[in-house]
């Protein structure tokens, strides 16, 4: 998500910022972040403690709002 956002600009308000980040979600996975189990991306390396796998669940709870907290402390 990282090299997704690299070039982007900061957006102005947090609902933006959380738009913005279910919409690279999607595209970056091929599934929507309201996906109710984790599953599996090819392009992403199967060895390792994930094992290509994304949790919806993680960044619907602990990751998105993680970064939106972290976004309003410096606007």
């Amino acid at each position: 998500m990282a090299d997704h956002f690299a070039a982007t600009p900061l957006p102005g308000t947090t609902a933006q910022l959380e738009q913005l980040l279910i919409q690279a979600f999607e595209t970056l996975t091929g599934q929507p972040i309201t996906a109710e189990k984790y599953f599996g991306v090819a392009r992403f390396p199967r060895s390792g403690m994930s094992g290509g796998m994304v949790s919806p669940q993680f960044w619907r709870e602990t990751a998105v709002p993680l970064l939106l907290s972290r976004f309003s402390e410096i606007t």
